[in-house]
């Protein structure tokens, strides 16, 4: 596939469609150049979506991310560019194609779009355009770099294409938007602001606080609801951010967002790393049986027995409470923390520990399951939204918030909508 690119006064055509733009006297060429090709890229994903639609395949492709990124960084590095700036800005083209990609998803799930009847070929077109706009990109943030910090941010988000939705664009141009006019060691706080975008990390596997909703290609939870409250607070949009419990510490510090929620229990490893912000959640590890067996498996000592079957999901504090405490029953890892309690309801496991406010759900939503004393839990932690190390403005302004959040009995509101 082979798309051609006319500059048309402030409109530019890309795949016969033109996208056109208000493009400031302010904001220097290369620049423009730059907001050019991530426009372009971003129109790719919708033909990425199109042969994905078709195939059924993934949106998510981590493997091939990795590798784009790995690319990019070792191509800068001949020119010169800071790795900070290219890692961030392909890190935000990855992630707002990816947002491109599940919109029109939902869109035509909810339309029960048939296949298209033709569509680019992903490996043999699309990925070699992809990788032309990245030397492209690199090179000219080579060039545009410098000249970010003369550029209004509110221009940048102006100059969005007409058919791009602005929330796409403002990721995609997030890491220009939040250094144009920055200030040395600003707050993320006014990043935040003048990007327009808050970008949130979360599992997507831990109702009620959140869960990645494959049929709808959104997360929902109580933190959900909350980060958007938050982000429309500061007057920008969340962006919601997939990550793993066991990758969620290297998502933060590598700046793929800018805090991470949905049930994060507060432990000192993480403090070391990161700032917490106020408690939102007092919990405690407890059991989740067949019904049937709540007498059995009241104690610890009752459950760590050699043919006991504890199941765990891996990465995060439920594992980390199983291979401290659990030394003679048997293991059993399972990676999906959706699926995971239908393991005890088919008798491929007997016992799983996990946050008290987990057990009370998961009994709700599974007859045939029963939370086994959460009232006394085995444990007694706090859950909380982890931040940035060292940024005390905005872990502040983030603490005021979640106080009034509390305070008026908004998230209560929120965990009852599903616990009750």
């Amino acid at each position: 596939m082979s798309i051609k690119s006319h500059i048309f006064r402030s409109c530019l055509l890309l795949s016969g469609v033109f996208f056109c733009a208000v493009v400031r006297a302010e904001i220097p060429a290369d620049v423009q150049a730059l907001l050019k090709l991530s426009a372009e890229r971003l129109t790719l994903g919708r033909e990425v979506a199109q042969t994905k639609w078709n195939s059924h395949a993934a949106i998510e492709d981590l493997q091939r991310e990795r590798q784009v990124l790995a690319d990019a960084v070792a191509q800068a590095g001949k020119l010169g560019v800071p790795e900070a700036l290219v890692r961030d800005f392909f890190l935000a083209q990855i992630e707002a194609n990816k947002a491109v990609q599940w919109n029109l998803q939902r869109e035509w799930t909810q339309q029960h779009a048939p296949a298209f009847a033709k569509t680019a070929d992903l490996a043999g077109d699309i990925r070699p355009h992809l990788d032309r706009l990245t030397a492209q990109i690199i090179d000219t943030l080579a060039k545009a770099g410098p000249e970010l910090a003369s550029t209004e941010a509110k221009e940048l988000i102006a100059a969005r294409p007409a058919e791009v939705d602005t929330l796409s664009w403002k990721i995609a141009i997030a890491p220009l938007t939040s250094r144009a006019h920055a200030q040395a060691g600003e707050s993320r706080l006014d990043t935040v602001q003048r990007s327009g975008v808050l970008r949130i990390c979360m599992t997507g596997d831990y109702k009620p606080f959140t869960l990645w909703r494959k049929d709808l290609f959104a997360f929902e939870g109580v933190d959900v609801e909350i980060g958007r409250k938050l982000a429309e607070s500061l007057g920008a949009e969340a962006q919601f951010v997939a990550t793993t419990w066991g990758t969620l510490m290297p998502d933060l510090l590598a700046n793929r967002c800018d805090l991470v929620s949905g049930g994060v229990s507060v432990t000192m490893d993480r403090a070391r790393q990161g700032f917490f912000s106020v408690p939102v959640q007092t919990d405690g590890k407890t059991p989740i049986v067949r019904c049937e067996d709540v007498s059995r498996y009241q104690t610890l000592n009752q459950i760590d027995q050699p043919e006991v079957q504890v199941i765990v999901n891996p990465g995060g504090t439920n594992e980390r409470f199983v291979r401290a405490r659990i030394k003679h029953a048997q293991v059993k890892v399972f990676p999906d923390n959706v699926t995971i309690f239908d393991e005890i309801l088919a008798r491929r496991a007997d016992v799983m520990m996990t946050d008290a406010i987990e057990t009370q759900l998961q009994q709700k939503l599974h007859p045939g399951l029963c939370s086994v004393h959460p009232e006394a839990p085995f444990t007694i932690s706090e859950k909380a939204y982890l931040l940035p190390r060292g940024d005390v403005v905005f872990k502040e302004y983030v603490d005021q918030f979640l106080h009034m959040a509390l305070l008026e009995g908004q998230y209560r509101s929120l965990l009852d909508g599903w616990l009750k």
